[in-house]
């Protein structure tokens, strides 16, 4: 169970921010599990990122410092938590161009 509670897409007045999501743990309801999902399925595409009978815990966001167009700026980095206790980063962008990619590979088979 989650330290706190995601806000709900569908009809709440509250959006899904960074500073909302670094007080808490993002471990169940609907944003969990599209992350879960998103997150398996990166596993299942890329060779060396299987899960291997490890389960997901919980997703984090951190922020981190990062360079660009000439200036230091706060970019949101997630992070998973794996039952062996292993913390991997994750990126979403990368996670939906690696699954992308590997559906037109298979579709080319």
């Amino acid at each position: 169970m989650g330290s706190c509670a995601a806000p709900s897409a569908k009809g709440d007045d509250k959006f899904i921010t960074t500073d909302y999501l670094q007080q808490c743990l993002i471990s169940e309801g609907d944003y969990f599990e599209e992350l879960k999902e998103l997150f398996t399925l990166y596993c299942d595409s890329c060779p060396g990122w299987e899960l291997n009978g490890r389960l997901i815990k919980h997703f984090t966001v951190q922020n981190e410092p990062r360079f660009t167009n000439g200036r230091w700026v706060s970019h949101p980095c997630y992070k998973v938590q794996l039952s062996n206790g292993e913390l991997r980063p994750f990126s979403v962008e990368k996670a939906i161009d690696a699954i992308v990619k590997a559906a037109a590979a298979d579709q080319q088979k």
